[in-house]
């Protein structure tokens, strides 16, 4: 039994994968953005087993060589446990808000406000229309009266004479 094993665990969006029980001890880190399209597995290489992740047919990295499958095989489901329990944790730190919760207290918050804004609105209207306003004299209008420009244009007018005038 090793004296050390494998661990992982998602930390600030990504994969922390601490391998000290592999031939070469190692810690790795990896995005959870890469770790979305990525495929761990466990390949024999040079008669050691090879803990490797694949982001496409043609792309992939080596982690970390284990003397033993088993062990290769253990830091495989740790990985696969920890992005397992890590999407959970992203999906409620709001870094997937699509997944987010919507909270009962948060949609009362946002209903009150909307709901005193058009009470706010509603109030206003009703005093704009409520307050008096002056009334015009039936039958009087506000426009000047209209004479003959040919006869008034250019004849001198003292100021009572235009005042008397209708």
């Amino acid at each position: 039994m090793p004296k050390y094993t494998s661990s992982a665990k998602v930390v600030d969006g990504s994969l922390v994968l601490s391998l000290p029980d592999a031939v070469t001890p190692v810690v790795m880190r990896l995005s959870l953005d890469e770790a979305k399209s990525a495929a761990f597995t466990v390949l024999e290489k040079k008669g050691q087993h090879v803990l490797t992740v694949q982001f496409s047919e043609k792309e992939s990295r080596d982690i970390a060589p284990f003397a033993e499958k088993d062990l290769a095989i253990a830091a495989l489901m740790s990985a696969s446990a920890a992005l397992e329990k890590g999407s959970h944790l992203s999906a409620m730190d709001g870094q997937d808000h699509a997944r987010a919760p919507i909270s009962i207290k948060g949609l009362a918050r946002w209903g009150g406000a909307i709901c005193a804004l058009l009470f706010l609105i509603w109030v206003i209207s009703a005093v704009n229309n409520s307050m008096p306003r002056a009334p015009f004299p039936a039958g009087t209008t506000q426009t000047a009266p209209i004479t003959d420009p040919q006869k008034t244009s250019g004849v001198p007018l003292s100021a009572d004479d235009f005042l008397n005038r209708k």
